[in-house]
């Protein structure tokens, strides 16, 4: 699959000491508006994920490439709308060591949420435990954010069947 051929959506998962951090703001459409969600935006055909997510990171936390442990690629995933549809996102994993974010103004809250509690934590968009399994990888309940399943993906890009 070309990038121009890729999926015109990114996901950041967003990693400190185990947890994940979670946004919960306007959003970008309606449907996710005031719910928790990870970092998200809009991928352009010719834009690559990686550089696109470190854009984001830099915007909606104020964190940069050098305040980041690690900013890899994950897996593609395919996710099903509430309507039926189907859609692929690209996905990227941030791991950072700084808890202090820079939050923008579209978020009107952020939580660092460890993983195994994510099942528990109330009103968060569908796609959300979804799309952290993907990149985390599906291990236990207590997996960590901080396991190695997260980085075995590497370049290789595989669907996430639903």
């Amino acid at each position: 699959m070309s990038r121009s051929d890729g999926p015109r959506e990114l996901v950041v998962v967003l990693a400190w000491r185990g947890r994940i951090g979670l946004f919960k703001g306007g959003g970008q459409s309606e449907a996710d508006a005031g719910l928790w969600r990870c970092l998200h935006d809009v991928l352009q055909a010719d834009e690559d994920a990686v550089e696109c997510a470190a854009h984001l990171v830099l915007g909606a936390t104020g964190l940069a490439v050098s305040d980041l442990e690690d900013l890899c690629p994950g897996p593609v995933v395919l996710l099903r709308d509430n309507d039926g549809q189907t859609r692929l996102v690209r996905t990227v994993l941030a791991r950072t060591d700084r808890r202090r974010l820079l939050t923008d103004q579209s978020d009107l809250a952020h939580r660092w949420v460890p993983r195994e509690r994510l099942a528990r934590f109330d009103g968060q968009v569908s796609w959300l435990r979804q799309v952290i399994d993907a990149v985390l990888g599906t291990g236990p309940a207590g997996a960590s954010a901080d396991g190695p399943a997260a980085t075995e993906s590497g370049l290789d890009l595989q669907p996430v069947a639903t």
